[in-house]
């Protein structure tokens, strides 16, 4: 009857995870690339993108025990790669600029 583990759907809810981890499965991606492109870029919320930037970089190199920096390489080629894909494609230009990469 409905899965397992902690689903996130905010950025409150990433950062409190991210300040308290547990052992439990986590389930963020979807709801992290939704909101990113859905709600913040496409409206030009960039600050609250870079937020939830730093806090998704964070919390996979904390869930996946990464080193920061091999966290932060994966998450930039992530969103790339789903720009690449979206209708309104903004481009690692604009991407790197608000990512600051």
């Amino acid at each position: 009857m409905g899965t397992e583990g902690l689903t996130v759907k905010s950025i409150e809810a990433l950062k409190e995870w991210n300040d308290s981890p547990t052992d439990e499965k986590v389930y963020v991606v979807e709801w992290f690339y939704e909101h990113m492109f859905e709600n913040l870029l496409t409206k030009e919320k960039y600050e609250e993108a870079k937020i939830l930037y730093d806090e998704m970089v964070r919390f996979t190199s904390i869930y996946e025990k990464m080193a920061p920096e091999d966290s932060e390489k994966r998450m930039i080629e992530n969103i790339l790669f789903w720009d690449k894909r979206a209708s309104y494609y903004l481009g690692s230009e604009k991407l790197n600029e608000i990512f600051k990469t």
